[in-house]
């Protein structure tokens, strides 16, 4: 089993925060250790509603006002953008927040219009950037190893949950989590 592109971690990065063993006093193989990080990157995107990893988005959006943000960040690249089908000149608007997902257009979108938005573009973490990307937060990568050495004390009868209000993972997402 290879990691999805969706997993949060390497096993080299559990390797550097896991020293658990599984039922039996046995240390987790590579295909365990994999399945636990999967596990875990779930539960993060789950918990947060969103997705983290790097991927390509085409969205619809019916803004009105100058700016438009954008349901995915952080924001690496725009690869176009349409209003009512004609294409916009990337002159014509700014990434003014990309770590937010915020374009501001030259002119307004009037909402009376309720102009039809289309944008295409390519947001989210790498877990190793290139150039002009943005890795994946030490925090969150840290969140994902606690939440594979959680489900590791699980499955060895260790596991002993923390006092209501105190959970480090879930205050560290917390602050990547999305609210309806």
């Amino acid at each position: 089993m290879a990691l999805s592109a969706n997993a949060m971690i390497t096993v080299a990065d559990l390797g550097l925060y896991t020293s658990g063993s599984i039922p039996g006093g046995v240390a987790p193989n590579t295909v365990q250790k994999e399945a636990l990080i999967e596990a875990a990157s779930d539960y993060i995107r789950s918990y947060c509603d969103r997705d983290f990893m790097k991927q390509a988005y085409t969205e619809y959006y019916r803004p009105g006002g100058q700016r438009l943000t954008l349901n995915h960040y952080p924001v690496v690249s725009i690869t176009s953008i349409t209003i009512d089908g004609t294409s916009v000149e990337t002159s014509d608007y700014t990434l003014i927040d990309a770590k937010k997902g915020i374009i501001e257009f030259d002119y307004y979108l009037d909402d009376d219009d309720l102009s039809e938005v289309y944008v295409s573009y390519t947001a989210g973490y790498s877990i190793s950037p290139a150039t002009g990307e943005y890795g994946l937060p030490q925090d969150l990568k840290y969140a994902c190893t606690v939440k594979v050495n959680e489900l590791i004390a699980k499955a060895s009868g260790r596991y002993r949950p923390e006092a209501e209000g105190t959970n480090v993972t879930d205050q560290i997402l917390d602050r990547y989590r999305e609210y309806e």
